[in-house]
């Protein structure tokens, strides 16, 4: 005789146990949605299979293209090739609203925008979703404009208007340069820019200015932080031509030993337990306030001797500094090296020529003969001098600029030269070359 056939499992043995129905069905609905955004390879196993899959990637495609047409414009982008073509494309789509409103004519689509965006998103289908769908494109978001649209737009709009190029060509031209040629305008190649794009000079230069007008970090804008405000710890004060160290004490707390528990210590009636715990934790409480004087003592002294060797800077200012290292004070105050370090770690000193870090006195020297006394600060402070004084058409090359060093008594090397220019984050002379 067959038995009753077998139910279905009532939803919690699924795992939905406390999910409300609508929210299950919510869930098993957007599967493919989760798996599509996952980056889900060819076994994906969703309902109809690659159809199903393709419907999700759709929809996914379109929930992005809205997200980067949020203010700000380009936010949510893949790479700074597609946040700028964003921006681009929204900024047509208002200089064609602005220009039909005050009564232009029509401006036709722009093909080649369309395209270029279409290619990026194509492109990245092919590596991550393996069969090529049809992306929803960024111009077919019609969304609500945003109520600082006409600010975020101004300045590719005035560039555009200010270049004659109502025809959009403007647009197309930077369209082009971003989806195609990032790494020449990165180098300021304008010879081989324009002549990769077809295009005039003139033209060339009205799209590269637009792409200038963007916004390469749209998010940058809202990861701001408080300016941080400075109480030095000292000050360095000038008293009858001569500068004193005055320790900023105001902000201070002043610790104290309670006097309840050093009567308990006094009184013969504390019990015996009670007396030993006290009299432990005072010891302590006054090995704190010991350490705490020897550090500020340790601070004055340092500062002391960096008044004494730093006289110059106190009365010239940057040009006066001059190499001091942490071993030399630590042995001229009779301490160990890393108690200095400890000591001026975070600290600030007001002085005649403005606040600095205690830090900022301690510093090398440039190695050589004729340039042992120039603090290694100085130095490349010279070589972005030199640099900024250089001609664009003909940079400086690392060897040129070690060779003017030596002419003004500094002896470096190509290699030195090389790391401190890229310590100051400045490229290269190809890439600082204007063409």
């Amino acid at each position: 005789m067959r038995g009753p056939a077998r139910t279905e499992p009532i939803p919690f043995e699924r795992g939905l146990k406390g999910q409300p129905a609508w929210e299950a069905h919510h869930s098993a609905k957007n599967a493919g949605l989760e798996a599509a955004a996952s980056g889900a390879g060819p076994d994906f196993k969703g309902a109809g299979h690659f159809g199903e899959r393709a419907k999700a990637m759709a929809t996914v495609q379109e929930a992005r293209a809205i997200v980067n047409n949020l203010d700000p414009l380009g936010v949510g982008a893949r790479d700074l090739r597609e946040c700028l073509l964003v921006q681009i494309a929204a900024h047509r789509r208002e200089d064609e609203m602005v220009r039909k409103r005050a009564g232009a004519r029509t401006v036709p689509p722009a093909v080649g925008l369309s395209q270029e965006i279409a290619h990026a998103e194509a492109e990245e289908m092919d590596r991550d979703a393996g069969p090529v769908l049809h992306p929803v494109g960024h111009e077919a978001v019609n969304g609500p404009a945003s109520r600082n649209a006409q600010a975020r737009s101004g300045a590719a709009g005035d560039i555009a208007a200010r270049n004659g190029s109502g025809d959009g060509d403007v647009f197309e031209i930077a369209a082009h340069i971003v989806a195609n040629h990032l790494a020449l305008l990165q180098k300021k190649d304008m010879r081989e820019l324009t002549r990769s794009c077809g295009r005039s000079v003139e033209e060339v230069q009205a799209a590269v200015d637009l792409i200038r007008a963007l916004d390469p970090r749209p998010g940058q804008r809202y990861n701001l932080c408080e300016t941080r405000l400075i109480e030095p710890d000292v000050a360095f004060v000038k008293r009858d031509d001569e500068v004193v160290v005055v320790m900023n004490e105001e902000e201070m707390p002043t610790l104290r030993l309670s006097r309840a528990y050093r009567r308990m210590l006094r009184e013969k009636t504390t019990e015996k337990d009670v007396r030993e715990y006290v009299k432990e934790r005072f010891k302590s409480a006054m090995q704190l306030l010991r350490n705490i004087e020897q550090r500020k003592n340790t601070i004055v002294r340092t500062c002391e001797v960096i008044v004494r060797r730093q006289a110059e800077f106190l009365e010239r200012g940057e040009q006066g500094l001059k190499p001091m290292m942490i071993k030399e004070v630590a042995e001229e105050i009779g301490v160990h090296p890393s108690t200095v370090s400890r000591a001026v770690a975070n600290k600030y000193v007001h002085t005649p020529q403005g606040v600095y870090e205690l830090r900022y006195f301690f510093t090398e020297g440039v190695n050589g003969p004729e340039g042992g006394d120039l603090p290694l600060l100085l130095l490349k402070h010279r070589v972005k001098k030199l640099i900024e004084d250089e001609d664009p058409r003909k940079p400086l090359t690392d060897d040129q600029i070690a060779a003017e060093l030596l002419r003004q008594g500094i002896r470096v090397t190509r290699r030195t030269v090389a790391k401190y220019r890229e310590d100051m984050q400045i490229p290269s002379t190809h890439r600082r070359r204007v063409r």
